[in-house]
């Protein structure tokens, strides 16, 4: 059992980080579905995006992407020092359109 620290992004009101307590899953797609369950959001998990930065990194990797390499998800939340100041973050459908809109403005 690991916690797992996330932040959704892009919500009115915004929202803070927050935890997956005593998560046992195995893979991404069981943390999308403990997020959604955990944050009571009415959305599928299968369409959440899922992004952590990397260590000194200014952009974020898709979890989906790392899980074809890395297995272990505890070594995964180790070697991306996944915590409070460097949550996982989710990002709902139709928001990366938002943030183009409102950067163009």
């Amino acid at each position: 059992m690991i916690d797992i620290w996330y932040h959704i992004q892009g919500t009115e009101p915004p929202r803070r980080p927050t935890t997956v307590n005593n998560f046992t899953g195995k893979n991404i797609s069981q943390l999308a579905q403990a997020i959604v369950y955990n944050s009571r959001l009415d959305i599928s998990p299968d369409v959440l995006e899922l992004h952590v930065k990397p260590k000194g990194a200014g952009e974020g990797v898709d979890l989906y992407d790392i899980e074809k390499e890395e297995t272990d998800f505890n070594k995964l939340i180790t070697d991306y020092e996944i915590k409070k100041l460097n949550p996982i973050i989710v990002r709902l459908p139709g928001m990366l359109l938002v943030l183009l809109f409102l950067s163009w403005l």
